[in-house]
């Protein structure tokens, strides 16, 4: 599908209080469906919070792939024939992990476990994720999902790239003053994707969030970029085929690149050493 219209969900989150989240996730979920969006997107750790003080606290906090909430989404999702994504704090057999879910009509769920894993909040208690990152193809188009920090890192947007995204989705916990929101227009221009950053707003527990959610098209147009500090819904409908188009001719034969077919892989291998060269 070319024609998209997502909604981005740029929301105030209370922690540990998953009812409460739930609610007003799934209220904005039938009310973007009905304004058209046939993809909606939610904060990092949306249904859970983000900033728990132990261990003990994160368990207690974390939902499990087939809890009550997720097949309450899923249950939403196919009624309303939309897909979300959504974040929160997940367990498995012990396990903790800063999750991302895709959920969809037809019993669609995929789960996204974030790869890199700051010292802060939740994440200090989580297993980095062990799967990588994922191409989603959807009938909507080819998604990919990444977590907060993963923007951090350049290959973190150029795998999915390379993998064939045509739009990327991060959803994140900003706290105010976070240079990360700049970063938005740089990851979509250097992969010629688009680029939909949903961030939360609000306090917790002393940290307060930026807002700024985004949506940005592959040449680094910033589309829509929300205010910070308040609840704001973006809706944006996308061309996901101009995200195909890697290569810009601007004159033909005089002034023209291609993000991928210009690439020299064969000078990156120090991109895959596990040690730097020099100390850090």
């Amino acid at each position: 599908m070319s024609n998209l219209q997502i909604s981005l969900c740029q929301i105030d989150i209370e922690l540990c209080n998953t009812h409460a989240n739930l609610e007003k996730i799934c209220a904005l979920v039938e009310k973007e469906a009905a304004q058209g969006s046939q993809l909606i997107a939610f904060p990092e750790c949306a249904l859970t919070g983000y900033i728990c003080n132990s261990e003990k606290e994160a368990l207690d906090t974390a939902l499990e792939i087939d809890s009550p909430e997720i097949s309450t989404l899923r249950r939403l999702c196919e009624r309303n024939a939309v897909y979300i994504v959504v974040g929160f704090a997940g367990s498995q057999s012990g396990n903790l992990y800063n999750c991302a879910a895709t959920i969809g009509p037809g019993n669609y769920l995929n789960v996204y476990r974030k790869t890199h894993i700051p010292l802060l909040g939740f994440d200090r208690f989580v297993e980095p994720g062990e799967h990588g990152f994922v191409v989603q193809d959807l009938p909507l188009g080819r998604v990919g999902v990444m977590i907060c920090y993963d923007q951090s890192f350049p290959e973190s947007a150029r795998v999915l790239n390379l993998k064939g995204a045509q739009l990327i989705i991060l959803i994140t916990n900003w706290p105010e003053g976070s240079f990360a929101p700049q970063m938005v227009a740089t990851r979509a221009f250097e992969n010629n994707v688009f680029y939909a950053a949903v961030n939360r707003v609000g306090d917790e527990r002393g940290f307060r969030f930026a807002g700024k959610s985004a949506v940005v098209a592959p040449n680094g147009d910033i589309l829509q970029r929300a205010k910070p500090q308040s609840e704001q819904v973006l809706r944006q409908k996308l061309d996901l085929s101009l995200a195909d188009l890697k290569k810009r001719v601007v004159v033909p034969g005089e002034y023209e690149t291609d993000l991928v077919g210009h690439r020299r892989p064969e000078f990156y291998s120090q991109l895959s050493k596990i040690e730097p060269d020099v100390d850090r």
